[in-house]
């Protein structure tokens, strides 16, 4: 039988308070260093993922004038950034009546912490049965701004072309 003495029981396996002290400073160092880029890394990804959802509402309006061979409006609810309709134009005015005629095909929500501007000042656009916009016959195009309200991190422009192309730009500096 083999005798523990003082010397082996001394011996045991374990961090000191000391190391463990030491080792927990090191990490708050690291992590001090790290959480700002981790913040700003999560505000581009919602910049992008938001630009995804703006241009995704613009592709589906489309392809959904094209496939009801209707009109259909895209919309902002009450500016870009608190939410967007798009509904079947049954009366051709361009306007949301909220009749039974007039189908909402999509409500988007708001893009929080989101500034979004148009390049017209454009409060809607008009996707025709072709796939075109109303833009066509002036042949221009409406750039959209999107840039979060947190500073210095790049926004992204969306083009919406008159020929109902969407399409993504450069990014953009916001300020």
């Amino acid at each position: 039988m083999k005798m523990f003495t003082r010397n082996t029981a001394m011996k045991q396996g374990g961090f000191t308070l000391i190391e463990l002290m030491i080792t927990v400073a090191v990490l708050a160092i690291f992590l001090s260093i790290a959480a700002p880029s981790f913040t700003r890394l999560m505000e581009r990804s919602r910049v992008t993922s938001a630009t995804n959802n703006f241009i995704g509402v613009f592709q589906y309006a489309r392809a959904e004038a094209v496939r009801n061979n209707k009109r259909v409006v895209v919309q902002n609810v009450g500016g870009w950034r608190n939410g967007i309709r798009v509904f079947l134009d049954a009366d051709g005015n361009g306007a949301w009546a909220g009749t039974a005629a007039e189908k909402e095909l999509r409500l988007e929500g708001a893009f929080k912490n989101m500034l979004i501007t148009a390049s017209n000042g454009a409060a809607s656009v008009v996707f025709m049965p072709d796939g075109t916009t109303s833009l066509l016959s002036a042949g221009t195009n409406i750039t959209f701004g999107l840039c979060s309200t947190v500073p210095d991190i790049d926004g992204r422009k969306v083009q919406v072309m008159a020929s109902g192309v969407v399409r993504l730009e450069d990014a953009t500096t916001c300020n």
